[in-house]
């Protein structure tokens, strides 16, 4: 078998041209020095007519190798070699940008590789390689120069990875690995101030538990329990004492009970509990902590609806409380006095008064007093016949809560018989009275100090007074006068 070659002088030195396969294509470009050594040799490995390796020597010795490794035009990779061994290799892009850059041993082992994966033209990942394993990896993800992920590797498995989320140079998150390369543990930064409050533990690549200090002071304030990957139970430390009095059981991945313990007596003294779409259901709490539930709270579509207590602890319920729909009390029924019987109600929903309290004292189901409240300051008061659901005395009070006047219908025909009219020291200052029940005013009474000094009287029905009566500090009358004609002028008088 006979090998075609060539020989050409150039001002070099020599240029030796072979045709390895004798298929008519030149394969082999050697290039050598006048002084006979080997300067340069290109190969065309695949027979395809274009050359695709390139080797380049001084004084002999290989120092760069550049290989076309497809089809395409260009170099793919460079090889660079001391003192005959391989130092480093560079993989480039269609474009001729290095993208890989790879640092070898004196045995030729990787022992640093550095990738551009983002094609900027920047090495942002690095690899360390000890006996043919990856050590570490660093990695520049946000492109800013500096490395934000550092992964570390044993014998040859992932064992941990730490990031730095916002580029301060401080690890926000550091993930554990096992011998298999699962993750077992996270430990994340969750406020970036330079703790790692929070931590996550993993079995069998699922979640198993959560952790969270939430006031670095090195304990877990909170902590998530897991069942297959799924949360089943969260205990909180809320007031930060040491001792997470809070748990909230969870079932489908949804809360449906809350309970808080905070005297670690081992009895609740609040129970939340939750529907299946996760919305507040019910509220029991023990407030007196006394060991007994006290207070229940209902809600409709997460919002309050309804309110039972027992304010003292007898295990009845005394107080009832409804609200509307924007969370508005609607009326408050207590049992003031234990008989089992809602003897008080303070209605919230009857204006213009923003409370109103009925009060129905013998339990027989109607009313006897009536009180109408403004900002809790009392501004009407009403006492009704027993049984009779009729008002036989209204009092008015002014904004201060100081009795201004009260009316009374006597007769319990519905009118006002009587109207007493007070100063603004709350004391009796006049009254008056429809004697004969035609809706006008017959008779006057005036008052000083408290106690009656004069009375007019209108007998005659005309709206004017006919008789006047004076009385002294006893309340004893001391003169009456008359106007026997009608026409508004006294016409005898009386001492006594």
């Amino acid at each position: 078998m006979s090998i075609c070659s060539s020989v050409v002088a150039s001002d070099s030195g020599l240029i030796k041209k072979r045709d390895a396969n004798n298929d008519g294509i030149v394969d082999q470009v050697a290039e050598f020095n006048h002084q006979g050594k080997l300067v340069a040799l290109a190969v065309d490995d695949n027979h395809d007519g274009v050359m695709d390796t390139f080797q380049y020597y001084v004084d002999g010795v290989i120092v760069r190798l550049e290989k076309n490794l497809d089809t395409e035009i260009g170099i793919d990779m460079r090889t660079y070699f001391k003192d005959g061994k391989k130092v480093r290799q560079e993989r480039l892009d269609g474009e001729g940008n290095i993208y890989q850059e790879i640092d070898l041993d004196t045995a030729g082992k990787p022992f640093e590789i550095r990738e551009d994966t983002t094609a900027d033209q920047r090495m942002d990942t690095v690899y360390h390689i000890e006996k043919g394993q990856i050590t570490r990896i660093t990695r520049d993800q946000d492109g800013d120069g500096a490395a934000n992920v550092l992964e570390l590797y044993r014998n040859g498995e992932l064992s941990e990875r730490r990031i730095d989320i916002n580029g301060d140079g401080t690890v926000e998150e550091r993930l554990l690995f096992d011998e298999d390369g699962s993750l077992v543990r996270r430990h994340l930064d969750t406020d970036q101030n330079g703790d790692l409050d929070m931590l996550e533990v993993y079995r069998n690549g699922l979640t198993h538990m959560q952790q969270w200090d939430q006031n670095q002071d090195g304990r877990y304030e909170k902590i998530a329990f897991f069942e297959k990957g799924e949360v089943v139970r969260i205990e909180e430390d809320l007031d930060m004492d040491g001792i997470r009095e809070t748990t909230v059981a969870y079932r489908g991945g949804k809360p449906f009970v809350q309970t808080v313990d905070a005297n670690q007596d081992g009895k609740k003294e609040l129970r939340i509990f939750y529907n299946a779409g996760g919305e507040t259901e019910s509220i029991e709490k023990d407030v007196s902590m006394d060991g007994k539930m006290d207070t229940f709270q209902r809600y409709k579509d997460n919002r309050l609806v309804f309110v039972e207590k027992d304010t003292n602890g007898d295990g009845e319920i005394d107080t009832k409380i409804s609200y509307d729909t924007g969370r508005k009390k609607k009326y408050i029924l207590r049992d003031r006095d234990n008989d089992g019987r809602f003897e008080t109600t303070h209605w919230y929903d009857k204006p213009p008064w923003t409370r109103v309290t009925e009060l129905d004292s013998d339990g027989s189901g109607k009313v006897d007093v009536r009180s109408c409240f403004m900002h809790d300051i009392l501004r009407r008061r009403e006492t009704l016949k027993k049984g009779s659901g009729l008002v036989e005395l209204r009092e008015n009070f002014d904004e201060k809560g100081l009795l201004v006047n009260s009316l009374e219908d006597r007769d319990a025909d519905g009118r006002w018989d009587m109207t007493w009219y007070f100063d603004a020291q709350g004391n009796l200052e006049r009254a008056e009275k429809d004697a004969d029940a035609d809706n006008r005013v017959d008779t006057w009474y005036y008052y000083e100090d408290g106690r009656l000094s004069g009375v007019s009287e209108d007998t005659h029905g005309d709206g004017r007074p006919d008789i006047w009566e004076d009385y002294d500090a006893s309340e004893t009358m001391t003169k009456r006068k008359k106007d026997l004609d009608f026409d508004g002028v006294a016409d005898i008088e009386e001492l006594f």
